[in-house]
């Protein structure tokens, strides 16, 4: 509902009552924790059950303030019937607990409880403590309209963003109390938390505005203040200077790009490119910028179009959410077909755009010490990764790499497996595009790459040997600075919580893909020891939050450690760091070639939590299959729920920032996920691999 009405605002007595989420047949709940994926069964609207189920009453997941429901504990294997102990991290309380059922009670209505809290229940089996379950129940307060800065939007275009209200109860009554809105932009009343503002603007302008909401019990939100810009039609989303790279799947192989494009306020787009797969490799090709276009398709969404002598490349876009100055730094991309034209089932990819720091474009060659890491495929389509160090001056560069290619492979440019071999080479002086060439002498070969400048001290990278079918690699070099010096590292180095990510795969014609996310904490440098936290998802055998406590790791000087796992087999990495518990990584040995990255831990203010403050976009991260790949346009997390338009999941995060559920993606199905949350503005997510064939993958979700 929705009246324009500015009066004055009045205070309705607190309610205790239930919001309901779904039906009210029992629901169980099945977020929980264990050392491999044995008698996990899925359930899109609550989660995961690993041995341990539990069921609300009702199938109710979101309490008022004052209110209580029941979870009851359902254990698989417990022949004593021994059942769980109960705990609770959050607000509220548990009484009357027994070894199956507890009742939880939410915390009093109160002036000072606006907004939401989430209260996650934990039942653990007495039998066996390493079977548990976990529920989040989302406790409602006094309503608050969230504030998130809206994208502009452009006149012509099909425009929607949504208006979000956390607490109070339904329905509610929205007003406008001040301003316009866009013409041919309005609030479709529909009484719920959500409140969409859509329609296709037809005015160039600016227009600020305020929105209030009564809900049923007669509180109101304060009054929130937004303001929606609207662009001409030809006007893109995006402007400036970017740096793109992309990789996946195309004309029946892997396939890198990078490129550095300049989007003007027509949306034509120049700039240049270097694009390789299996059958052509595409250097240094000028952009012809009349037909080379960015188009805004819809709010954050659209089309890049690259022209190119060699043909034409398109990729769909979703931004991530603008700065204060209307500025937008990234952008999730997904390969598609050019207008008019099916692409083949197996041609999908997916990558990034990055904003260009255009004062870091000095045209002079990058000296300093670098970190760097690269995964791809050799000649023959089997993966493997590289990452080093490399000290570089006067367009000379000395250090040491690892590589994990294999012995029996050795198709890769710098042959099979190396461990801290001595790497020498030249690296040029960029272009006006901050683009510039390496040749790597290392091993028994050499290798030939091609960066692009993104800011002074990122550089993305790839394969560019011109042989064609020669191998494919994409990456990053990175600016080193060390703990204990700028340029000097030692076993401190890892002294903050990193969040792990390995890519790799096994076999080169219909590949299983193997990937893995996990957390490195609690280092004792002078132990030269430290905690790991491992899940890892592959159709040959899936395995959540394996605890490995205590691995011996060290750290040389130039950022070069080791770190060796020891469970049911001895697993030995090698990583490269380019700051304090950043940088790369590979497994040496590894078939599936497992290489990725390191990256700090930062918590949000106060600590982790189930709801991150404002939209991310997500997107497929390094595909190593062909699909599913996706692209993912103003997702959020909120108390434990992961949505957007085309995806929902629910998760229980711990105070590590760990989160353990289920998403279900339209057209694809249901998953068991993990996610970790890397900073406020950067989540991790992890899709394990089902027993039907779906691909596991890692998809990035960033502001």
């Amino acid at each position: 509902m929705l009246s324009t009405r500015p009066g004055p605002r009045r205070v309705g007595a607190a309610v205790s009552r239930l919001l309901l989420s779904g039906a009210t047949a029992l629901a169980i709940a099945t977020l929980a924790a264990c050392s491999s994926n044995y008698n996990l069964g899925v359930n899109p609207s609550l989660g995961i059950a690993v041995n341990v189920a539990l069921a609300v009453s009702g199938g109710v997941t979101e309490l008022y303030a004052g209110a209580s429901t029941q979870v009851t504990a359902t254990v698989s294997n417990d022949p004593t019937n021994a059942g769980v102990t109960w705990s609770l991290n959050g607000p509220g309380s548990l009484i009357d607990a027994t070894s199956t059922s507890v009742v939880y009670v939410t915390p009093p209505a109160s002036p000072a409880f606006a907004g939401a809290e989430s209260a996650q229940i934990t039942a653990v089996s007495k039998a066996n403590a390493g079977q548990n379950a976990a529920v989040t129940i989302v406790t409602w307060g006094a309503p608050v309209i969230t504030a998130e800065t809206q994208f502009p939007a452009n006149v012509n275009v099909a425009y929607a963003t949504n208006i979000n209200i956390v607490g109070g109860v339904s329905p509610y009554l929205w007003s406008l109390t001040s301003g316009t809105l866009p013409p041919g932009l309005s609030i479709i009343p529909v009484g719920t938390a959500v409140q969409t503002i859509s329609g296709t603007p037809t005015t160039v302008g600016t227009y600020d505005f305020t929105l209030e909401a009564e809900d049923t019990a007669g509180n109101f939100t304060p009054p929130q203040s937004f303001e929606i810009v609207v662009k001409p039609y030809s006007s893109c989303i995006l402007s400036g200077q970017y740096t793109l790279a992309a990789n996946g799947f195309r004309g029946g192989g892997e396939y890198v790009h990078l490129a550095n494009i300049t989007i003007d306020a027509d949306g034509h787009i120049s700039g240049e490119q270097d694009y390789k797969d299996g059958n052509r490799t595409t250097l240094n090709e000028t952009l012809n910028s009349t037909t080379s276009t960015c188009t805004t398709r819809t709010t954050n969404s659209g089309v890049l179009t690259l022209w190119a002598p060699s043909g034409v490349l398109d990729y769909n876009f979703s931004a991530s959410p603008p700065d204060s100055n209307g500025v937008f730094h990234t952008a999730r991309l997904q390969l598609i077909g050019e207008a008019g034209v099916t692409i083949p089932d197996e041609d999908s990819g997916s990558g990034e755009l990055l904003q260009t720091d255009a004062s870091a474009l000095t045209g002079v060659a990058p000296t300093g010490n670098f970190a760097f890491g690269l995964l791809g495929v050799d000649s023959q389509a089997l993966h493997y990764g590289t990452i080093g160090a490399i000290g570089a001056a006067s367009g000379t560069f000395t250090g040491t790499l690892d590589s994990n290619a294999g012995d029996t492979k050795a198709k890769a440019p710098l042959g099979g497996d190396l461990t801290n071999s001595p790497t020498t080479g030249t690296i040029s002086a960029p272009d006006a595009y901050g683009r510039g060439t390496i040749s790597l002498q290392a091993g028994a070969g050499g290798s030939t790459l091609v960066y692009y400048i993104v800011n002074a001290g990122k550089y993305e990278l790839m394969n560019a040997d011109p042989t064609v079918g020669t191998a494919r690699e994409f990456g990053y070099l990175t600016s080193q600075t060390g703990d204990v010096d700028p340029t000097t590292f030692d076993n401190a180095a890892l002294a903050s919580p990193s969040i792990v990510s390995l890519w790799g795969r096994q076999g080169s014609i219909d590949p299983v893909t193997v990937t893995a996310l996990g957390r490195l904490s609690g280092a004792d440098s002078s132990a030269g020891t430290v905690n790991l936290v491992l899940d890892t998802a592959s159709q040959a055998h899936d395995t959540d939050d394996v605890q490995y406590a205590g691995q011996a790791y060290s750290v040389a000087a130039s950022g070069r450690g080791t770190l060796s796992v020891i469970g049911t087999t001895t697993r030995n990495f090698v990583f490269y760091l380019d700051g304090v518990s950043n940088g790369y990584l590979l497994e040496q040995g590894s078939s599936s070639g497992n290489s990725g990255l390191l990256e700090l831990q930062v918590p949000p203010a106060g600590g982790f939590t189930d709801t991150l403050n404002g939209a991310f976009v997500g997107g497929t991260q390094f595909a190593m299959a062909n699909g599913p790949i996706a692209l993912q346009a103003l997702m959020a997390l909120s108390y434990g729920t992961l949505s957007s338009n085309y995806e929902s999941g629910r998760f229980a995060i711990d105070s590590t920032g760990r989160g353990f559920g289920t998403v279900t993606l339209t057209g694809v199905g249901s998953t068991a996920d993990v996610l970790y949350i890397v900073s406020p503005t950067k989540i991790d997510l992890m899709n394990f691999a089902t027993p039907n064939g779906l691909n596991a993958s890692i998809s990035w979700l960033v502001q």
